[in-house]
């Protein structure tokens, strides 16, 4: 695959790639390509957890007293600090 960028992002890219200590360019971009995937991803699984909770109708009202209490039992139960 061959890939033209204008001067300044063909500059910018081998700059980046000799300060982080890449091999070349192409190790770079590949790097920038694989982490822009991730956040893909996790942007989805994001969305996927908003739509199934938009989904899943209103939510109750809660004492908020009980909730802390029941929560701290939780917590206690898996040996986590709740303030």
């Amino acid at each position: 695959m061959t890939i033209t960028l204008p001067a300044d992002l063909e500059a910018w890219v081998e700059e980046e790639a000799r300060a982080k200590a890449y091999p070349d360019a192409s190790a770079l971009l590949a790097d920038i390509i694989r982490h822009e995937q991730e956040r893909r991803q996790a942007l989805a699984e994001i969305q996927a957890l908003v739509t199934e909770g938009i989904e899943s109708g209103v939510a109750k009202v809660h004492d908020p007293i009980e909730f802390r209490s029941r929560l701290r039992t939780l917590a206690r139960a898996k040996a986590i600090a709740i303030d």
